[in-house]
């Protein structure tokens, strides 16, 4: 039977952000998600979950594909689904954790395997570390959360209905003038973010090793934040504030590396899924270009300012929504020519870094796989250009941040500061 899962806008960004990073040293465009457990699971039987819940689902086997006669591209599945890559490794400390999702996080998937993998990590004291690796092409973060609480259903024994979590739809080739409306929001909207200048880089030869730093704040911290969060922006106005805290932590960087009143573009993407949707794969998210410029920061107030009336007009005009409607008219462009504009549709740069916030849990059990969770945070593979990133999570009371970055993008001193511009308000 023919499964033809037809990407969305949003869909064939992502295949060119895939084909970008695979022409760049870094591999494959992909991310994990590491779930921190307090005892330790037995692995054979993860092993079992992880193969079953991938057989009743092709789409994490599968290849890039056209229509023929209508060039509409989809997803083709797999025929034959082959067991997915599991790997079992006992640790001696967090340091070491660390160092082995590091090299998992730069490890290419292989091209006949799923596009999902599994790691358990032990520990001496047997707790414990699992994580789950997806190919961006067919999963978001979110996805990846549901893909999670997939397998703690089948741990479980409880039963799975696949048809509810693969939602298969057409190619879209009814609405052109829909979308060449909502082409029409995004062009103005790039056209404002134009305006502001060339955004600073980190660095323009991004090709290397990926990297990445764990920050949480929790407990009191998170309190804190928050607290911070309610009085300077306005309560419900997590997003925009956490965007300020990180203009400004670029902002002290560009300024040490003697950029005089840069400009910072930092698109941030947003989930697009409404409440409690079931779809599990591929791209359900958008984004929004949040930007500012050196001379805001004398002032914090006026940067957290600025990001909150980004957010109002791109909430009032609707441009994630429009930028995915858009994206559907570049989908007959051939791949390599889309790719160069994809990823550099602000004077040759995707921005100066990719950042992302997590508002909603989509695994929220208090246990997986008979274990209590701890923890949860998400890694992503960070493309060759900006060649950084912030991911972040909230889990229960606390946030999650990942910085994650290529060799050669920024250096410890700098990350430093950045790291020390998320927590101070927490502290």
């Amino acid at each position: 039977m023919k499964s033809r899962y037809h990407l969305n806008g949003i869909d064939w960004v992502v295949q060119a952000l895939h084909r970008d990073s695979r022409n760049a040293a870094g591999g494959d465009y992909h991310f994990f998600i590491a779930v921190e457990l307090n005892t330790f699971p037995d692995p054979a039987k993860l092993r079992e979950c992880f193969n079953r819940i991938t057989e009743l689902f092709p789409p994490v086997q599968g290849r890039f594909c056209r229509d023929w006669l209508n060039l509409a591209p989809y997803w083709k599945t797999a025929r034959e689904i082959v067991e997915c890559d599991f790997k079992y490794i006992k640790v001696e400390s967090d340091d070491g954790i660390h160092d082995e999702l590091e090299k998992w996080l730069n490890l290419r998937f292989d091209d006949k395997a799923p596009l999902v993998a599994g790691m358990l990590l032990k520990k001496p004291d047997d707790t414990a570390v699992f994580a789950c690796k997806f190919d961006h092409r067919i999963f978001d973060a979110a996805g990846g959360e549901k893909f999670i609480e997939l397998l703690r259903k089948t741990w479980d024994g409880e039963k799975i209905e696949p048809e509810k979590y693969m939602l298969k739809q057409g190619p879209w080739l009814n609405e052109w003038k829909h979308q060449f409306e909502c082409g029409r929001t995004v062009n103005r909207v790039l056209r404002q973010v134009s305006s502001q200048g060339v955004p600073a880089q980190l660095c323009d030869h991004n090709n290397g090793t990926n990297h990445f730093r764990r920050i949480v704040i929790d407990g009191d911290d998170f309190q804190r934040l928050l607290a911070h969060s309610d009085n300077i922006a306005g309560p419900m106005m997590l997003m925009p504030y956490l965007q300020a805290l990180i203009q400004n932590g670029l902002y002290e960087v560009l300024k040490l590396r003697g950029f005089d009143n840069p400009f910072c573009l930092c698109p941030i993407s947003v989930d697009l899924r409404g409440m409690g949707s079931d779809e599990l794969f591929f791209n359900n998210w958008s984004m929004m270009p949040m930007y500012s410029h050196g001379a805001d920061f004398h002032d914090f107030k006026s940067v957290v300012e600025a990001q909150k009336e980004l957010f109002y007009e791109y909430m009032k005009n609707r441009f994630p929504y429009c930028l995915n409607r858009a994206n559907m008219l570049t989908r007959i462009v051939p791949l390599p020519i889309y790719t160069r504009f994809a990823v550099t549709p602000f004077h040759g740069t995707a921005g100066t870094a990719m950042t992302a916030l997590l508002n909603r849990e989509e695994f929220n059990s208090p246990d997986l796989f008979g274990c209590g969770v701890k923890n949860l945070y998400h890694v992503p593979k960070i493309p060759a250009r900006p060649g950084i990133g912030i991911f972040m999570n909230r889990k229960g009371d606390s946030l999650n941040v990942t910085l994650s970055w290529i060799d050669g993008v920024i250096n410890r001193f700098e990350l430093e500061i950045l790291e020390g511009c998320l927590t101070d308000k927490a502290l």
